[in-house]
């Protein structure tokens, strides 16, 4: 099921509504443009960015406590694991 993009659909916005139900903040899930996507095709809202390569050091150490409690809080939490 991981090359039926309607199941990752799915999955990004159950991720989506799990993280904002137990307050995880500073990551954002895109939203999903169902009525473009297929099982083939994933169309999703673009989000600018940068590399995390061209950041400074004290900024890449805060993702890492963010991106920690996005992990932790899916594993251990919710139950429910997407990346």
């Amino acid at each position: 099921t991981e090359l039926d993009f309607m199941n990752e659909a799915t999955n990004q916005r159950t991720l989506r509504t799990l993280l904002a139900e137990n307050n995880v903040t500073g990551v954002y899930i895109p939203e999903v443009y169902e009525e473009l996507s297929t099982r083939r095709i994933l169309v999703t809202e673009w989000i600018d960015g940068i590399k995390l390569s061209e950041c400074e050091p004290d900024e890449i150490r805060e993702y890492i406590k963010v991106g920690q409690e996005c992990f932790l809080t899916q594993l251990l939490q919710v139950g429910f694991f997407h990346s």
